[in-house]
């Protein structure tokens, strides 16, 4: 249920909310837990160019990076309020069940099955 918030985010952001959702509507409190915490932990790839990399200083950077931002200033949180986790195909699915990060935003292919574990965003590429 961890991905409830990246659905609550995702439809925020799409809609444009100009001021922080944390202050628009009332959250689940998982969002709110994490606004209270003043981080988000978000799980992304290394190695995928124009998505996620992270480049040899240890920065990442690529669209999904750019959506972690938008969406922890949507939740009025700064960029540097985010933790950005190395995730990989084996590894995504487990930080998010065990709670060690709030979302994954990396490729993920959205199957019938996942649905029944996690919920999912509208698919944004």
């Amino acid at each position: 249920m961890h991905f409830i918030l990246t659905i609550v985010l995702t439809a925020a952001l799409m809609l444009g909310i100009t001021a922080p959702i944390s202050q628009a509507m009332d959250l689940p409190q998982e969002v709110k837990n994490i606004v209270k915490r003043g981080q988000l932990r978000v799980g992304v790839k290394t190695d995928v160019p124009g998505f996620s990399v992270q480049d040899l200083s240890g920065n990442f950077q690529g669209m999904e990076v750019d959506i972690a931002k938008k969406l922890a200033m949507r939740m009025g949180l700064k960029a540097n309020n985010i933790i950005y986790v190395p995730v990989t195909a084996k590894t995504r699915g487990q930080l998010v069940d065990s709670g060690d990060i709030d979302m994954v935003i990396a490729t993920f292919t959205i199957t019938e099955e996942r649905k029944k574990t996690w919920n999912f965003s509208t698919p944004y590429y």
